[in-house]
């Protein structure tokens, strides 16, 4: 499977989908909305500066982002995969 990687920011209309389903997801898993209120502000798209989205044929199956505190720190946010595309090799 061919991959190409795309750096792009927080506000890219791709990222913006995974953000969505990973919200989606995260809720789920924890029973509702009100279950993540205490995490909610830490997880705003609009901190998150550097994206970097995978994409197999044009269609963008994956992503993860970078939340930046400092030159040196950063904390890597909302990795998503496609069901589709999870456990999937890929080549170089």
């Amino acid at each position: 499977m061919d991959i190409e990687y795309r750096w792009t920011g927080g506000s890219n209309e791709d990222f913006r989908c995974f953000y969505e389903k990973t919200e989606e997801y995260y809720c789920k898993i924890v029973g509702g909305i009100s279950n993540r209120s205490g995490f909610v502000p830490y997880n705003l798209s609009d901190s998150i500066s550097d994206v970097i989205i995978a994409y197999s044929g044009g269609t963008a199956v994956g992503c993860a982002g970078l939340k930046r505190y400092s030159d040196a720190d950063v904390e890597i946010k909302r990795v998503w995969v496609e069901p589709d595309y999870r456990g999937k090799k890929c080549s170089d």
